[in-house]
């Protein structure tokens, strides 16, 4: 399972059904862990968490595709990993 913190905008976005695909820039630190899931047969989920606070959505990865970020959220002349996600729903976590 993917983990990424959202400022509270973005995850508010997403809680809302505005926002379907979550962006990273690619390098080592997100290839570490995105990488794997581009070749993996397992199921596919990602986890958000909203700043520094205990609300969490859980949502099922449905692609990840790599793209020039200038057109994304991020605004960058670089590559950026899009995550493509559905099935938004709140997550509490495990016990």
């Amino acid at each position: 399972i993917l983990r990424l913190p959202l400022a509270g905008y973005w995850f508010d976005r997403i809680d809302a059904g505005i926002k379907r695909f979550e962006y990273r820039e690619v390098k080592s630190y997100w290839d570490k862990r995105i990488g794997c899931l581009l070749y993996s047969n397992l199921p596919k989920m990602v986890i958000f968490v909203r700043g520094y606070s205990n609300r969490m959505l859980l949502a099922d990865i449905e692609s990840i595709q790599i793209v020039y970020g200038f057109n994304t959220d991020l605004h960058i002349h670089k590559d950026v990993y899009q995550i493509h996600f559905e099935n938004v729903r709140n997550y509490r976590g495990e016990k």
